[in-house]
């Protein structure tokens, strides 16, 4: 399937249905609740386009018939990011971590586990962790249809840091005076670990040993470490690309580099954003260090007008 074919795709309503068979069948049946969204708030004709995603990395796409669309052809976009990557967060305040959640579900992590640390302010009561669990597992499906993921994370919950740290791959990103070890992504699936608003206990220090790294001199809140995008030489390679900005775009859905012509000084230091975040906030490191060749003020009408890029 080419570039020309995804893009149409992405522009059309998409949602996910679990449990389509493969090859799919000729018509697949439209859960009452996507139904109501797309007849009652988007107001969609009979015959209009639309893409089901099984969850599997497929992207059916057909025409909507009613309470149930008529597969017209089946796609695998390589949408998702190549490198497994599970985030552990540490429990915060449920609006940092429903934010966290949907930051992950767009930067492309394949899970997120829960776990209860030592200084975590807030406390899942045990008979109201499922019904927080099935929140959450909405929040980042709403996330990942957004995002264009045709395959969704996997949110699980573990009792505490030191379940989390049985995984071998798992590093953890402390904000411990000193620390000079600095994250490396590893070649493989990885781990990263992410501690409550309240930082680590002396306890859980003693815990993650020499399994800690830093991401720089500063400390991030939760939520902001969260919206870290890390992409391998091998994953920038595999997109067919020559430009790093391109490349970065097609590793990650939720890093988008517009090409704007003729449009002031940004037809030579094209703007980026990640996840609609200004230009200027936006950060790209070539092996944890800056590497800025030019800079912008945008006086224009185009992307991060206002900002520096």
């Amino acid at each position: 399937m080419g570039d020309g074919a995804v893009r149409s795709i992405r522009a059309l309503p998409r949602f996910f249905v679990a449990g389509v068979p493969d090859p799919a069948p000729d018509t697949v049946p439209i859960p009452d609740d996507e139904y109501k969204k797309l007849h009652g708030v988007l107001r969609l004709p009979r015959g209009s386009a639309i893409a089901i995603l099984p969850g599997d990395g497929r992207v059916l796409v057909g025409t909507f018939e009613g309470h149930e669309m008529a597969v017209q052809s089946t796609h695998t976009p390589a949408t998702d990011a190549t490198r497994p990557v599970t985030l552990a967060l540490g429990l915060a305040k449920p609006e940092k971590i429903e934010e966290s959640i949907r930051m992950a579900t767009e930067i492309g992590v394949s899970a997120v586990r829960l776990f209860a640390s030592d200084r975590s302010v807030t406390r899942w009561d045990e008979g109201k962790r499922d019904a927080k669990l099935v929140r959450l597992r909405r929040i980042a499906q709403e996330a990942a249809e957004v995002s264009f993921r045709t395959r969704l994370p996997e949110i699980s919950f573990a009792k505490d840091l030191a379940q989390v740290l049985q995984d071998p791959t798992a590093v953890v990103l402390s904000e411990t005076e000193g620390l000079s070890q600095l994250f490396s992504p590893p070649a493989g699936s990885v781990t990263l670990v992410i501690g409550p608003e309240g930082g680590w206990s002396p306890r859980e220090v003693a815990l993650i040993g020499d399994r800690a790294v830093t991401l720089g001199p500063r400390v991030f809140r939760v939520d902001t470490a969260v919206a870290v995008d890390v992409v391998g030489v091998e994953e920038l390679q595999k997109g067919g690309v020559a430009e790093v900005n391109q490349a970065l775009s097609v590793s990650l859905p939720s890093f988008n580099f517009p090409r704007p012509a003729l449009n002031d000084g940004t037809d030579t230091v094209r703007p980026a954003a990640l996840r609609g975040l200004a230009p200027d906030q936006t950060l790209v490191l070539v092996n944890s260090k800056r590497r800025h060749a030019a800079s912008l003020v945008n006086v224009n009408g185009s992307i991060g007008r206002g900002s520096s890029a």
